[in-house]
């Protein structure tokens, strides 16, 4: 416990101090490329909502280089130290286990595809309604001018209730592969019971270890 409690601050120290040291240097970088481009490229852009976007995409990379960066890692070698526990005590029901794996792989895919639009989707929403705020304060004396505060107060709400469906579309999304995702792992669950408790009550032998199963073994491998 306590080695585990010492491991796990290490791991949260370290990723932290590496990703905030990345994302410094690419804030740097970031900033320099924005600054080289082709006037041409400023005319395509929003450079209202640059400010936010350079923001929100440097937080997605501190975010990757730091707890998710560590716990992948921690993760990757769970998985492959689990596989390997399973194989040696009992590679017929690790095998049969691994049957779900590629409906798994479905549902993993059918995540990262939403996530990866909902990130996209939503810095273009919110990148709007920044826009909206900025070009509004920047020249707020022009819109007190001309008595545009209604109509620039009608902008953002709209930008606002667009922000909120496409929010509440792609959350459906990421429901959905949530969904299927547990429904496999609680099938594959029930798989695994069902045969190991086959080779119990018919006094099989256990390939790896040449007796028969015990469900100590049966338990471990489905906790692996």
């Amino acid at each position: 416990g306590v080695a585990n409690t010492v491991a796990a601050t290490l791991q949260g120290a370290c990723f932290k101090i590496f990703s905030d040291m990345q994302t410094k240097k690419y804030r740097v970088l970031y900033f320099k490329s924005v600054l080289f481009q082709d006037v041409s490229w400023f005319d395509l852009q929003e450079v209202a909502a640059l400010p936010a976007e350079i923001n929100d995409d440097l937080e997605k990379i501190q975010d990757a280089f730091g707890d998710k960066f560590g716990n992948g890692i921690m993760a990757f070698s769970a998985f492959l130290g689990g596989f390997g526990c399973a194989f040696g005590m009992g590679w017929l029901l690790a095998l049969v286990m691994c049957a779900i794996l590629p409906f798994m792989g479905v549902g993993a895919a059918l995540m990262g595809k939403a996530v990866q639009e909902v990130q996209m989707e939503s810095q273009s929403w919110y990148a709007k309604a920044s826009a909206v705020v900025e070009e509004c304060l920047f020249a707020m004396r022009t819109v007190v001018a001309f008595g545009g505060e209604r109509r620039e107060l009608q902008k953002f709400q709209f930008a606002l209730v667009q922000t909120r469906r496409g929010g509440i579309r792609n959350g459906f999304k990421i429901g959905l592969g949530l969904g299927y995702t547990t429904m496999i792992i609680f099938a594959g669950n029930a798989l695994a019971f069902w045969f190991g408790m086959t080779l119990r009550y018919n006094d099989q032998v256990n390939p790896a270890t040449g007796r028969p199963w015990e469900p100590g073994n049966i338990l471990a491998i489905f906790f692996c």
